[in-house]
């Protein structure tokens, strides 16, 4: 999901007096402008994506994540560009329309989602497999946080270079579909038999060991129920479609103005 496009905050167009003239009664209402997104200071900026751009760039260098995940990312950076190429935005770099406007629910939806169970939980749960060197737990939660870091930061990058519509909407379409497949596996992975909680070195499990394999069960299974809602409840019948919708319109809208 967008969730940097439904972050920024909108500032809507004004007219100047010389713009328009209220006494003029053949004055025609003017067609309504896209959003205006303010800049964001570069400090929140380096705030919100240089923990998706570690895990980004340190997740392959560490061999957490496999090269169909990186020829993955990869494949759909190149898509996502010629896409953007293709089909050309019908709007000024200053202007970044928004497919759905953001609400109370949405927001809710994609915090507790996309954030807390996409993204928060599973960076908990590694960082205890990391602290005590549990390899599997490692290598099944990882390619969640990588694909999910190179998904946000994606789109962050396509909202801000004020790419196409389609384009944006398909960022999400992409890589939900590829966490679908991360999510059964890391389901897969942590399933059965605990023998795999023993730390790489040899030791004693930990104590709290079984109730974090449990717990990481639970959070596998909810994650792949989330992504395949995600992905066939929304951004397929509903954001993907008017993402087009939008587009078009607003392409129709400008070859207008041009005649």
């Amino acid at each position: 999901m967008e969730s940097a496009e439904v972050r920024a905050e909108a500032v809507p167009d004004t007219a100047t007096p010389s713009d328009t003239s209220p006494s003029d009664p053949s004055q025609a209402p003017s067609a309504p402008q896209p959003h205006t997104l303010k800049k964001a200071p570069w400090f929140a900026w380096i705030i919100f994506n240089f923990p998706l751009l570690f895990i980004a760039l340190v997740f392959p260098s560490k061999n957490f994540v496999s090269r169909q995940d990186t020829t993955f990312v990869g494949f759909a950076a190149f898509y996502i560009v010629f896409l953007s190429r293709v089909l050309v935005a019908a709007y000024s770099g200053k202007h970044s329309p928004r497919v759905l406007e953001p609400n109370k629910l949405l927001s809710i939806y994609i915090f507790v989602g996309t954030a807390m169970l996409g993204f928060v939980l599973p960076l908990v749960y590694f960082g205890y497999a990391y602290f005590h060197q549990i390899s599997e737990g490692m290598l099944a939660v990882a390619p969640i946080l990588y694909l999910l870091s190179c998904q946000l930061f994606t789109q962050y990058v396509a909202n801000g270079l004020c790419f196409c519509l389609p384009a944006r909407a398909l960022v999400s379409v992409i890589y939900n579909s590829r966490l679908i497949i991360a999510a059964y596996d890391w389901h897969r992975a942590v399933g059965g038999s605990e023998e795999w909680l023993k730390p790489a070195d040899g030791g004693a499990p930990h104590p709290w060991g079984s109730l974090w394999a449990q717990s990481g069960r639970l959070l596998a299974m909810v994650n792949l129920l989330y992504w395949i809602f995600n992905l066939f409840g929304f951004l397929l019948p509903i954001y993907l479609p008017r993402a087009f919708k939008k587009h078009y319109d607003l392409e129709r809208l400008s070859r207008k103005k041009k005649k």
